[in-house]
């Protein structure tokens, strides 16, 4: 069970606010810093190449995170005294 909603909130919106960073991303708006220089997203600029980087981005985000949290599941798993998952009373 995810009380706080964090699978809503860190996977779901990282996920679409990365994919959403593709599509709307300027270029001059990379720029303010004086050093960056981007192609800037679909929307904006028509760079299609950078709607693939980011869903590559994301999928790699979600498959490191899933994998981690699953190693961590474990290790607590295995340590006498702890229980991943509650039993049913």
């Amino acid at each position: 069970m995810d009380n706080g909603d964090t699978f809503a909130t860190h996977c779901v919106g990282g996920f679409v606010g990365t994919i959403a960073t593709g599509l709307f991303a300027r270029k001059e708006v990379a720029a303010y810093d004086g050093a960056t220089e981007i192609a800037g997203g679909v929307i904006f600029d028509g760079n299609m190449r950078q709607i693939w980087v980011q869903i590559v981005e994301a999928l790699i985000g979600f498959t490191w995170s899933f994998i981690g949290s699953y190693l961590i599941a474990l290790l607590i798993d295995s340590i006498p005294g702890l229980e991943f998952l509650a039993e049913d009373e």
